[in-house]
């Protein structure tokens, strides 16, 4: 079996894709969210068992000082080994005395043990083993309480089985325009394309993505509260609706106009604690996702996704327990139609009086 790198990013079905709100929230509880932990096991070729958990620490002013996350992905059959990847990402923050963010290090590393039944696949090439060592280092200037620029400089280091190390050195850099005292614009600059994100009113409205050759990739647009509300690319797009406490409620998918799927999600009327993972930061307009996992300030109740070519329909509901401050302390997300049968199971951790 072939395992790619999309494989193991994109393999946890119980992650949201992120959409920001252009505002910090308020903090409603005295407890401090500090990270939580994920299982999710299913039966496909090979039994598997996915572990995802994330973390993070804030310094005396609250400011984010360090976030993590590592998935690990391992593979049986009965007692037999048949592979385990792990893939950690580490983020790491520095700010000058006037706390605004000078530096931010991202380091990642993927590693993969397999067997004559598992491999893995990187650039047309499979192996037994395998090793990614990636380091970013994002270098922020300001001018009058402003981000102007963001330069990064990024280092990859590649090992598989008993080739020699590959390292490639790459270099992005962002800036800023402004009207007055307003942001218009950010561009993002790299060798394989570039990213245009525009504001107004301090709000991003739109991301456009461009390949090196200038062919338009992603679009994004945002609605009044800040949140992605539709992504096209090419024939295919997304149609997204929240409610009032930014909580993704409906997507509808398209593909050459015709609605291929919808989604829909409820939500409990307690608090969402990765909604308070620092996001922002001083004087930078846009928001910087680290680890968060979920969106909008309430927990996920059900989910019901529909096929509208094969009219099939999937719906799973997450069961709670809550702390005395009423923040989840576990949750198990099951199938409506078989709810012996969990999905996911999730438990969190805070430091609470």
């Amino acid at each position: 079996m072939r395992v790619s790198p999309r494989f193991i990013i994109y393999l946890s079905l119980f992650a949201f894709l992120l959409s920001c709100k252009n505002s910090e929230p308020e903090t409603k509880t005295t407890c401090l969210f500090t990270g939580k932990t994920s299982i999710f096991e299913y039966q496909a070729a090979h039994h598997r068992k996915v572990t995802n958990t994330i973390e993070y620490d804030q310094d005396a002013e609250k400011r984010l000082k360090t976030a993590g996350k590592t998935l690990v992905d391992e593979a049986s059959e009965g007692t037999e080994f048949v592979s385990k990847t792990t893939d950690a990402t580490v983020y790491s923050f520095t700010y000058d005395n006037e706390g605004f963010l000078t530096t931010m290090v991202t380091r990642r590393s993927i590693l993969f043990e397999g067997s004559e039944k598992e491999t893995y696949y990187y650039f047309d090439k499979l192996y037994k083993n395998f090793r990614l060592d990636n380091i970013e280092t994002a270098v922020f200037s300001y001018t009058n309480g402003r981000v102007a620029t963001v330069s990064f400089k990024n280092v990859n280091t590649t090992k598989g089985d008993n080739d020699n190390p590959i390292v490639l050195n790459t270099e992005r850099s962002k800036k800023y325009e402004y009207s007055g005292d307003n942001v218009v614009s950010a561009l993002l600059t790299a060798v394989s394309g570039n990213t245009l994100t525009s504001f107004s009113g301090g709000k991003i409205t739109s991301i456009q993505q461009t390949d090196d050759r200038g062919n338009e990739g992603s679009l994004t647009t945002y609605n009044a509260q800040g949140l992605a509300a539709t992504v096209t690319l090419g024939p295919s797009r997304s149609e997204r609706k929240y409610d009032a406490n930014e909580n993704l409620i409906s997507i509808q998918h398209w593909d050459r106009g015709t609605l291929t799927t919808h989604e829909e999600y409820e939500y409990d009327n307690h608090e969402n604690p990765e909604y308070h993972i620092p996001r922002y930061f001083k004087g930078i307009p846009d928001p910087i996702v680290t680890v968060q996992s979920t969106q909008g300030a309430n927990n996920l109740l059900f989910q019901r996704t529909k096929n509208s070519q094969s009219n099939i329909t999937f719906e799973n509901r997450a069961n709670y327990q809550y702390n005395a401050y009423g923040l989840p302390e576990s949750v198990v997300l099951t199938p409506v139609s078989a709810p012996s049968n969990p999905i996911s199971s999730t438990t969190f951790r805070y430091k609470c009086p």
